[in-house]
């Protein structure tokens, strides 16, 4: 008897041990999926804020050639 309640308190100490590797398991794959959509969170505003520069460039250019136009015509004005 007394070999029996050995191997069943082994066994109940093996099944703790397994159910804790289980739950550490499901709370990395949980880690790993937050990772991963925050990774991805992260791509897309990264991709965004790169459209905006490109948006502000151009805008940027834009108002320097109307910039310089205008200082073209205030110097020829400046000249009379």
């Amino acid at each position: 008897m007394t070999q029996q309640r050995q191997a069943i308190a082994q066994l109940e100490q093996a099944l703790q041990s397994s159910r804790a590797q289980i739950a550490a398991q499901a709370d990395q794959a949980q880690a790993i999926a937050s990772l991963k959509q925050a990774h991805a969170d992260l791509q897309q505003q990264y991709k965004l804020q790169g459209d905006r520069l490109r948006a502000l460039e151009a805008q940027t250019h834009q108002a320097t050639g109307v910039a310089s136009i205008g200082e073209f015509y205030l110097n020829r004005w400046r000249k009379y």
